[in-house]
């Protein structure tokens, strides 16, 4: 993803005789990046969700299994998101991650560097004299022709971004407890706190309130 498109690129891998090997392009989609302002962390996010879209299409036209795609980022952030569980992070990460986690498996997301990333091209353009000629484009990273021995090491460390969309802890607030004064007929509908034992006014409503949260009696 760039501050102006989020893009995602595909490609086919086969094994022939004699284990020769070929990758090509089999299908790319770019977006522009939306008017509201989002961060680049989000974008490449976005971006993710794209490629699940994608593969999808392709799992569904070339009748390939779901096992046998695999799913690259050059994002840390959003590698470090996918692996943490959804409910923990802010709502607009955490719808998105939550859907990526139900259609693929952790274990095929993958960290690609971004001088490898072949979607960035997409995301930064490039001219159509220049694209055709390049093969990163046309026939993926080097690295995709071998085994998975070779594959760069996806090694997802907290980034600064992705703790950014992690939601705080609530916490409970601890209460003072306070004598309640209570009616003749001993029964708690029209209680109050003894007011003596607070500062000031503002105390005093506080702390009523928060009693009456827990209590669930009146405070008329």
């Amino acid at each position: 993803a760039s501050s102006s498109a989020y893009a995602s690129v595909g490609y086919l891998k086969g094994t022939y005789a004699k284990s020769e090997v070929s990758v090509r392009l089999i299908a790319s989609k770019s977006k522009v990046a939306p008017l509201q302002k989002v961060s680049i962390p989000r974008l490449e996010l976005l971006g993710a969700m794209l490629s699940v879209r994608l593969a999808d299409k392709v799992m569904a036209s070339l009748e390939v299994k779901s096992e046998h795609i695999f799913y690259w980022s050059d994002s840390m952030t959003v590698l470090w998101w996918l692996s943490r569980h959804s409910r923990g992070l802010k709502t607009f990460v955490a719808n998105r991650v939550a859907k990526i986690q139900r259609r693929t498996a952790l274990l095929n997301w993958n960290y690609v560097p971004s001088k490898l990333n072949p979607a960035d091209l997409a995301t930064r353009g490039i001219l159509a004299l220049d694209l055709k000629e390049d093969k990163l484009w046309w026939e993926s990273p080097a690295f995709l022709t071998k085994g998975s021995e070779a594959w760069p090491r996806n090694a997802v460390k907290e980034a600064r971004e992705g703790i950014k969309e992690v939601t705080k802890t609530k916490k409970f607030v601890q209460l003072d407890v306070y004598h309640l004064t209570q009616s003749p007929s001993n029964e708690l509908v029209n209680w109050r706190l003894n007011p003596d034992p607070f500062p000031s006014w503002a105390r005093l409503k506080r702390v009523s309130a928060w009693v009456h949260r827990f209590t669930g009696h009146s405070l008329a």
